[in-house]
Formats: C-alpha cells, sequence, structure tokens
C-alpha cells in the first residue's frame, strides 16, 4: 500500500463499502493487516460492513458468494491476511443472523419459508469462508434456533453439496456442514415420530398477547387451543373486530374471519380452515423428502 501511518491508512479506507472488496485486494489488505495491526484491520472491516442490518440487497448478496475465494486468498497472501478473512466472516455472520432472527418472526408461514430459504446460499458462503473458531461458533448459534431454522439450514446443505468444492477437503466448513447435517437429520426425525394429528383435533398454537393488555387476546388464545372448537361467533365493536383481524392476519393462522352485519355490534365469525390439517400434512411431506435427500447426500454425517 504503501502508507505509512495507520490513521491515514483507515481513513483512506473507511468510505468504502464491503461490496467493493475482491480477492484481488487480498494481498494489500493482508500486508495491510501486518504492517498496522489486527486491532486496525477489525475496526476497518468494521467500518466496511457499516451498522448491522441496514443492508440486505443484492449486492450484498453477490459478495457474500465471492467470500470464500476471498478468504482462502487472504489467508494464503503474504502478510497476515487471517486479521482481515476472520472479521469479514464474523461480521458477515452478524448481518445473516440478523437477517435470520427477523425472519424466523415472520407469522405467515409461505413468506416465512420462502424468505429462509433466501438465506440459505449466502449461509452456505459464510460458513465456506469461515475458520474454525468462526464456524463452530455458527453451528453452535444455528443449533440454538426453533424448528423453523430448518427452513434455512436445508437451502444451505443443498447450496453446498456433498463435498463443498469452494473449500479444500479437511477445510472447517466440511465439519460444519456435517455437523449441520446431523443435527438437521436428529431433528426431522424427531418430527416425523410425533403422532398424526388426529382427525377431530382442530388445535392451534396461540396467538400470544399482543403487548397491550386487551382483554380480547386471552379469549382468541382459548379458542385458537381448543381442539374441538372451530368457529366462534363473537359479537364486537369494529375496533375491536380488526385487532382481532389483525391478530390473525400477523400470525398467518389458518382461520377465517367474517362479519355478520346484523345487531349491534356486528358478530365476529372465527372459523378454523382445513388447512389446520392439509399445512400439516405438506410439513410431514417436506420432511420425509428432505431426511431422504440428507441421508442419501450426507450419509453417516451425525453431530451429537
Amino acid at each position: 500500500m504503501g502508507l505509512r501511518e495507520a490513521d491515514t491508512a483507515a481513513m483512506l479506507m473507511a468510505p468504502f463499502d464491503v461490496e467493493t472488496v475482491a480477492e484481488e485486494h487480498a494481498p494489500d489488505l493482508a500486508r495491510a493487516a501486518a504492517r498496522y495491526g489486527r486491532t486496525w484491520a477489525r475496526e476497518a472491516v468494521g467500518n466496511w460492513f457499516g451498522t448491522v442490518g441496514a443492508y440486505t440487497g443484492a449486492d450484498r448478496t453477490a459478495w457474500l458468494a465471492s467470500l470464500p475465494g476471498l478468504c482462502a486468498a487472504l489467508r494464503t497472501a503474504d502478510g497476515d491476511g487471517d486479521a482481515v478473512a476472520t472479521p469479514l466472516v464474523e461480521s458477515a455472520w452478524r448481518a445473516a443472523r440478523h437477517q435470520l432472527a427477523n425472519r424466523l418472526d415472520m407469522g405467515r408461514e409461505e413468506e416465512r419459508r420462502a424468505a429462509l430459504e433466501r438465506l440459505g446460499a449466502p449461509l452456505a458462503h459464510i460458513l465456506q469462508a469461515a475458520g474454525s473458531g468462526t464456524a463452530d461458533a455458527v453451528v453452535t448459534a444455528l443449533r440454538s434456533l426453533p424448528d423453523t431454522v430448518m427452513e434455512c439450514l436445508i437451502p444451505a446443505l443443498r447450496a453446498a453439496g456433498r463435498q463443498p468444492t469452494a473449500i479444500p477437503e479437511g477445510a472447517p466448513a466440511i465439519g460444519a456442514f456435517q455437523a449441520l447435517a446431523g443435527h438437521c437429520e436428529e431433528r426431522l426425525t424427531r418430527a416425523l415420530v410425533r403422532p398424526v394429528r388426529a382427525a377431530d383435533d382442530w388445535s392451534l398454537p396461540p396467538a400470544g398477547a399482543c403487548g397491550s393488555g386487551c382483554d380480547l387476546c386471552p379469549d382468541l388464545d382459548a379458542f385458537l387451543t381448543s381442539r374441538s372448537r372451530r368457529v366462534l361467533e363473537w359479537p364486537l365493536a369494529q375496533a375491536r373486530r380488526r385487532h382481532i383481524h389483525s391478530r390473525i392476519d400477523l400470525a398467518g393462522l389458518p382461520v377465517s374471519h367474517t362479519t355478520r352485519r346484523q345487531g349491534r355490534p356486528y358478530t365476529l365469525v372465527l372459523t378454523k380452515t382445513d388447512a389446520v390439517f392439509t399445512r400439516e400434512r405438506e410439513a410431514r411431506v417436506r420432511a420425509e423428502t428432505d431426511l431422504a435427500w440428507l441421508r442419501e447426500n450426507w450419509p453417516a454425517r451425525q453431530s451429537g
């Protein structure tokens, strides 16, 4: 780089976004990290990423596909390329984890599943680029998330392939993918041994409290969790009907809501739909398909 002062180097590099950092820059970055130190390198990477969660566009997704090659070039360059590669991967993972958390909270099943599936390939790229410590931390964090994370993990494993070609044999990412494959197999197996829903079981998970302390949400949850009640006729004023509508729609519940405009107040009619059963059947078919794929493509890869 030919820069004598760490502050000057940091100032010149600060305006750049991480999407502009490419494999061709690896030699200069590795030499700069060796010259100015690991603290300088970590701060520079932090400046490139900006605020976690502030950017999720297509440019970032495309850049993540180049991350394994960039990190491999950094680690083999003269100097201290790992001082740049490690915070690059850690920062990419923090941003991905922020997106993952947001998508896991999405109530509508189809939207959530599509959004999590889109995160699969970026997650695979992050793991392919990771060193052993970061890869272990990512796997540990992923294993602690609720079962809906499978909607991201299976696409990540599919994106990686049986033997990831973007990383050398024996690299940390292979063990990380093996651990995730084993963990996914365990979760899918547990899901498939659960009893099939009985034909007269109309129970649903509760929508939960809305946070405003209203008196409607407990009654809504009592209806949702009931095995036998399929229809609820509920005289409510307009604002209270609107609140129940929003709770059902935000949670993506298989419950229709119509208003019978007779009398005062009008009556809100809630009806659990056949999707109570069809969604569960479809989820079981997906689990069976995913488990068969795992056993074919990642055999004997349990992670304990």
